[in-house]
């Protein structure tokens, strides 16, 4: 059986701020691996949270624009991995952050 890791939004957010210093480069990494091996899970509640802050509360925010294509990636992978690997149940994986 194959161990699943639930991330987090801190991860995403963290992945993705450029003021996050050495934080950013672990949470890229992690998310690398985690997309590599498909063991990754997201939820639409992590999508939103990471969406809200990377556009509002970080020191430098992404524009609404790059987020929400981030965010969009993200909800898009939801949907397909639903369908092809899980049978319709709602398992979520993370895909290419």
């Amino acid at each position: 059986m194959i161990a699943r890791t639930f991330v987090d939004s801190n991860i995403l957010i963290y992945a993705h701020n450029a003021d996050a210093g050495s934080k950013q480069q672990r949470a890229a990494d992690r998310l690398t691996e985690l997309w590599k091996s498909g063991t990754g899970l997201l939820s639409t509640q992590v999508l939103q949270e990471f969406y809200v802050n990377v556009t509002r509360k970080i020191g430098s925010p992404l524009s609404a624009g790059a987020a929400r294509e981030l965010a969009g990636r993200g909800a898009r992978l939801r949907r397909l991995d639903r369908i092809r690997h899980h049978g319709g149940n709602d398992r979520p994986r993370l895909g290419d952050w």
